[in-house]
Formats: C-alpha cells, structure tokens, sequence
C-alpha cells in the first residue's frame, strides 16, 4: 500500500472512531441525565408539597436574577398562584384521561374474544399502577 493512502486510512481511522466514541459518550450522559431528570420530574410533582415547589422556584429565580427582598415578596403570591394552579390543572387532566383511557378501553373490549378481554383488564391495571407510582 502506498504510503500516503496509508497515512489518509490511518488518519480516517482514527477520526472516525473519536466520532463513534463521542456518540456513545454523548448518548450515555444524555441517558443518565434523562432517566435522573425523569424520576426527579416526578418525585417533585407527586411528593412535595406546594409551599416546597414554591419555595423552590423563589430559591432560583433569587438567585439567577438576584431578586432583592421585595421582589420575592411581591413574586411570591404569583408563583404559589400558578403552582396551584398548574397542580389543579394536572389532576383534572390525569382524570380526563383516565375517563378517556376507560372509554377506549370499553371499545377495544368489544373485538376481543373473553380471554382477550381478561388479558386487557390485566394490562390495564398493570399500566394504572405505573401512573401511580
């Protein structure tokens, strides 16, 4: 092999492997970041209350525009507003679509073959379980 090809080759070689090794790399963080994000996501919506969720936005809003202590007096109510607000608008949305899901549900049931229907029921309780987590 000439010696200039080889060089291109090795060179190629060498460039196309810190490329792969860069996607995996970038594709394991972005994993890890998200199944973190993920689960910290839902543990902050089901498990702290609204004065926690509150005194949590005014801790970051504080400190990435400085608010002086005014400011996080007169923004406090608006955000303990919009936090329960946005809480109430989840419930309400979680029980629509559980009311959706029951009706799609009932339509589906009425295709299946009785041991389709038990193996349904069996799936839906199992995936209502998982929303309750």
């Amino acid at each position: 092999m000439d010696p200039v090809k080889h060089t291109r080759f090795i060179t190629l070689l060498v460039l196309f492997s810190i490329f792969v090794l860069g996607l995996f790399t970038g594709w394991t963080i972005h994993s890890i970041y998200e199944r973190e994000y993920a689960e910290f996501s839902r543990y902050q919506m089901k498990q702290l209350k609204p004065n926690v969720l509150e005194d949590r936005v005014v801790h970051d809003l504080t400190a990435r525009l400085k608010l002086t202590p005014n400011q996080i007096e007169e923004i406090r109510p608006v955000i303990a507003r919009g936090i329960a607000d946005m809480m109430a608008l989840r419930k309400d949305s979680l029980e629509k679509m559980s009311e959706h899901r029951s009706r799609l549900t009932e339509e589906i049931k009425k295709h299946l073959s009785p041991e389709q229907q038990v193996e349904l029921e069996k799936l839906r309780q199992e995936k209502e379980a998982e929303l309750r987590e």
